[in-house]
């Protein structure tokens, strides 16, 4: 939301959508950072880990922001169905994908393994490609119909479930 208001200033939100979207954001950093430990008495750490996951955090909070308002003006724009924006993010994302693999060396490793343990590793691949393409459907129509906001918040709220 803070995106949209910096780079797209034409986009007004309702008052409801700002204060759901405020509410989340108190409610999953409440959740998050004073959760605590299960040891009764044990305070939070500033770790080095700890601080790289709040910087991690922050960095896709940016991005979010910044990527957002784009995508709704894509959107907005070339009224792309939901297929044409999930065809081309993944042609982008195995373009960089494969580049780091190959740079990394994790591609030759993930070869070895899948002719290594065919039988266990095949079904579970394509198990993980239905799972993943219904999934992407869901949020591409999502971003389609109702913009980026709205697949923030839904993503958002699968990903703090997923936590508790």
């Amino acid at each position: 939301m803070f995106g949209e208001k910096l780079f797209d200033r034409e986009k007004k939100h309702t008052r409801e959508k700002e204060i759901s979207v405020y509410l989340m954001t108190v409610g999953v950093c409440l959740f998050t950072l004073l959760a605590g430990s299960k040891k009764k008495g044990a305070d939070m750490e500033l770790t080095p880990t700890f601080l790289l996951g709040v910087f991690l955090v922050l960095c896709a909070l940016v991005c979010d922001g910044i990527y957002g308002p784009y995508q709704n003006k894509i959107c907005n724009t070339f009224k792309p169905s939901q297929y044409h924006l999930m065809f081309n993010m993944n042609v982008y994302e195995l373009f960089f994908a494969v580049i780091i693999c190959l740079f990394d060396g994790e591609f030759v490793h993930g070869l070895e393994f899948i002719s290594k343990y065919p039988k266990e590793i095949i079904p579970n691949i394509f198990y993980f490609m239905s799972t993943m393409g219904i999934g992407n459907i869901f949020i591409f129509t999502l971003q389609a119909n109702y913009g980026a906001l709205t697949v923030t918040l839904t993503t958002t709220l699968r990903k703090l479930i997923s936590v508790i």
